[in-house]
């Protein structure tokens, strides 16, 4: 399913901000935003389902957010983490998302978490998710200890996320 509006979604890890820095952000989606869903539409979908490229947003999201890296802050496209072995995957799509920022000058961890947003409307006919920009960019990579390894017990890896 394409999008043919903008949308808003919630971030994985969103610092607080307090209700008085809020009133002159905008009240509508800006217009750069609805570019780039359009054009993340024409990359995530076709006729015959969810593409290579949504799969792996709705994972880069995740691994962005990883514990030691600041939380969703970028750092999977700034800090050469897309050429670690356990982001074997979203290479191509972080080369996607690495030039979609250069083109419409949108920070790195907002566009990683709208892109996963948009896979998930776009592949599942999923909800719109609420989110806000204005995340951090950060070049500090995760701590490779801190990574969730997938054969933690189910009780150490919800301790990962705090």
């Amino acid at each position: 399913m394409h999008l043919k509006s903008p949308f808003l979604l919630s971030s994985l890890s969103l610092p607080l901000i307090h209700a008085s820095t809020l009133q002159d952000r905008q009240a509508t989606c800006p217009s750069v935003w609805t570019n780039i869903s359009n054009d993340l539409s024409g990359q995530f979908a076709s006729g015959k389902g969810c593409e290579p490229l949504a799969r792996a947003a709705i994972r880069a999201a995740f691994h962005d957010c990883f514990p030691g890296s600041g939380g969703c802050d970028g750092s999977l496209l700034l800090s050469g983490e897309l050429n670690d072995p356990l982001n074997s995957g979203i290479l191509d799509l972080g080369n996607l998302l690495i030039s979609m920022v250069k083109q419409y000058g949108v920070g790195n961890a907002d566009l990683v978490q709208f892109a996963a947003a948009h896979a998930v409307k776009t592949c599942t006919d999923g909800p719109l998710v609420k989110i806000l920009v204005g995340r951090k960019d950060s070049s500090v990579a995760y701590v490779m200890f801190n990574f969730p390894f997938p054969k933690n017990r189910k009780k150490k890896k919800l301790g990962e996320y705090h």
